[in-house]
């Protein structure tokens, strides 16, 4: 009995450390923008570019998601949010390999949704999927 409880708690042992996942950072960048403006500047430009060539050179890029915000009902703003995206997009499509799929997301708020709810109205996230998911090799590789 003294011997099967210490294969079981070995075996437990083993299977808690080995199953812990590996996280990978920096997958996600955040644009925050000024009400009314739809540029992001050239600083903003370059450390975009840097992390998105840092990726592409590194574990490589399956595709890239952009999210953005509209509001219901709202022309005025959700032109300004979708010339956003068009402006990120023209900057990183010609940092990306051929192949390399930019997909869009959008969330869209009510109107009378309160400030709270939408304090990220003004931000646009792009988030990377890297090549290794697909391999499922990412904390094997360079990730680490």
């Amino acid at each position: 009995m003294k011997i099967l409880k210490s294969i079981i708690f070995s075996i437990s042992f083993v299977i808690t450390f080995s199953a812990k996942g590996c996280v990978i950072p920096d997958l996600q960048h955040y644009i925050n923008f000024d009400p009314t403006d739809t540029t992001i500047g050239s600083k903003k430009a370059k450390e975009i570019a840097k992390w998105l060539i840092f990726w592409r050179e590194g574990e490589g890029i399956k595709y890239i998601i952009i999210f953005s915000e509209s509001i219901e009902n709202n022309q005025h703003f959700n032109a300004i949010s979708n010339q956003r995206v068009q402006n990120i997009t023209s900057l990183i499509t010609p940092l990306l390999e051929e192949q390399t799929e930019i997909k869009y997301g959008q969330t869209s708020h009510d109107p009378s949704a309160s400030l709270e709810k939408t304090k990220t109205i003004n931000e646009i996230q792009i988030s990377i999927q890297p090549q290794c998911k697909r391999s499922g090799n990412c904390c094997g590789g360079n990730s680490r």
